[in-house]
């Protein structure tokens, strides 16, 4: 009869689970598409710029992204220096 009864409980767990993760599975999907329509959306806060653009190439990526960031802050640096882009404020010597 114990034996009976342990084995409707594990039965009965592993139903409870199977509609449990279902759930669980609904609500990770909506929650991925939600993310991914959020991240669509979004306006990058960064721009790199390649070394092959012309002057006015350069100027209109610049003028496109202080269209959308009221507070913008330009830095030049030369890529051998790597250690610029980690720094939020370097120190350059001119």
């Amino acid at each position: 009869m114990k034996d009976a009864a342990l084995i409707i409980a594990v039965i009965g767990a592993f139903i409870y689970g199977y509609f449990l993760m279902g759930k669980l599975d609904k609500f990770i999907e909506e929650n991925r598409k939600n993310v991914e329509k959020a991240s669509e959306n979004k306006v990058p806060s960064c721009v790199t710029l390649a070394d092959n653009l012309t002057d006015e190439e350069i100027m209109e990526e610049i003028r496109r992204f202080r269209a959308n960031h009221e507070e913008m802050r330009i830095m030049l640096y030369d890529n051998t220096d790597m250690n610029i882009r980690n720094n939020e404020n370097p120190k350059i010597n001119i």
